[in-house]
């Protein structure tokens, strides 16, 4: 982890070297962000030298990836030049989303490190020293299957496509594009696909089913276009594996990680847009320029934030909270019984992008804007400070709970899979989508947990 340091160093003098000629607005965010970036990883390296923060902790996922989306980004964009969108100049409200950013950075480092609290019962470690492998690999697979079924069916029966373009990720199979569909509901069994999968990986001796479950979950994610869910896929069986024999993780292993990251988003990148419209993947070319483009669209999510928060309150009016408990209450429900039920285009969140940059940013140009967005157009600043120091609270305890040598199979699994969970909530703001994707990873482990009680 002291290597990362080094690392942090050199990526700030990089900036500082090549700081362009920009007009005076853009030279004080240029600045704000230099030092902006300097502050918070000075405050990462002070925690890895003086508490000990190593790459399994949810703070070290959620502080790379802040400094990253809040700081290096804006930075390089200012550098390229790519600063507008359709013409459509983004980055009026930089300094105030820097010091909104500073804000959540430390609210949520005070929360995690600094908050003393006494730990609640029903966080109270469940320490278990053996299980049941085969009761356990055979209830999974039998609820995967369930769970592949219905997401199946949806596939089939609600888009259109064949069980043949499915299965061989659009190399082959007939497509016949189906109109909106109330089985949409359906797809949400799709997350609950990879706890039962991941447990079973862990667990079963079989070799053969091992592969077989992991092509057909593949199939399901990629056919969806979803990169993310690969990736926690991917990154929860690997941190399974390393916290289960308490393996560290090295810089090679980082570098593996990074490279198959950048080159797995790049190619989905090309290829989920092909694949969704049903028009297969065979035909799809890979361009140089696509790494750059991908880096660009995953992190251009930054400008529609700029915009949020720049006309926030001065031109529109803060939510209250609506978007955080009102639209979840009816996301579940599915169309066949709420036909009339609001689309992902009247969510708070698209409205506030819309109205911020004058233009349907998601609609056009399939865009996005990160968790604080949501949070600031809900709460403001004072609604950022509180939330962000309970997050920081929350995953303490989180933390304390399952970085445990004693703990148990079920522990290790829900850890595994909400760590890179924690990354798609942070980087993607949508209240309702995250809370019922958490429900639809989470209780299935809860599930197996009551239904087989492991043995002390």
């Amino acid at each position: 982890m002291k290597k990362l340091i080094l690392i942090f160093f050199l990526i700030g003098i990089y900036f500082i070297y090549n700081w362009p000629i920009l007009d005076s607005d853009e030279n004080s965010c240029y600045l704000l962000l230099i030092i902006s970036y300097f502050l918070t990883t000075s405050t990462v390296s002070f925690l890895i030298l003086t508490k000990r923060l190593n790459v399994f902790e949810p703070y070290f996922i959620i502080s790379v990836l802040f400094i990253f989306l809040y700081n290096v980004s804006p930075l390089v964009f200012l550098i390229m030049q790519t600063t507008d969108i359709a013409g459509y100049y983004m980055m009026k409200g930089c300094s105030k989303g820097t010091y909104i950013y500073l804000l959540a950075f430390y609210s949520f480092t005070f929360g995690y490190y600094y908050i003393k609290y006494k730990p609640h019962s029903f966080l109270k470690q469940n320490i278990i020293n053996s299980f049941d492998k085969d009761r356990i690999s055979l209830l999974c697979f039998r609820m995967w299957i369930i769970c592949f079924c219905l997401s199946l069916i949806y596939y089939v029966f609600g888009t259109g496509l064949s069980i043949m373009y499915i299965l061989s990720i659009g190399m082959t199979g007939d497509v016949s594009m189906a109109s909106d569909t109330p089985l949409k509901f359906l797809i949400n069994f799709s997350w609950s696909m990879l706890p039962f999968w991941l447990l079973y990986v862990i667990t079963s001796k079989s070799k053969a089913v091992k592969i077989i479950m992991t092509i057909l979950t593949l199939s399901i994610y990629i056919i969806g276009g979803t990169r993310f869910i690969v990736i926690l896929m991917v990154g929860a069986l690997a941190w399974s594996y390393y916290l289960g024999k308490g393996k560290k993780i090295g810089m090679k292993e980082v570098i593996i990680s990074i490279a198959f990251f950048l080159t797995f988003t790049t190619l989905m990148a090309q290829y989920r847009n092909d694949i969704r419209a049903g028009l297969g993947s065979k035909n799809v070319k890979v361009e140089e320029s696509a790494f750059y483009d991908n880096f660009f669209t995953n992190t251009n999510i930054i400008l529609p934030y700029y915009c949020i928060v720049d006309k926030i309150p001065s031109e529109y009016p803060y939510y209250l909270g609506k978007g955080y408990f009102i639209e979840p209450l009816y996301y579940l429900v599915p169309r066949a019984i709420y036909p009339q039920k609001p689309g992902l285009g009247d969510a708070d969140i698209v409205r506030a992008m819309v109205n911020s940059t004058g233009f349907d940013v998601c609609g056009q140009f399939g865009m996005a804007t990160p968790f604080l967005s949501e949070m600031y157009l809900e709460f403001g600043p004072v609604g950022i400070l509180i939330l962000m120091t309970l997050i920081g609270v929350f995953l303490a305890k989180y933390k304390k709970k399952y970085l445990n040598p004693n703990r148990s199979i079920y522990d290790l699994a829900e850890y595994s899979i909400t760590y890179f969970a924690i990354f798609q909530i942070f980087i993607r703001g949508y209240m309702s989508m995250n809370i019922y994707m958490m429900l639809f990873l989470i209780l299935p482990i809860y599930y197996l947990r009551k239904k087989i009680n492991i043995s002390q």
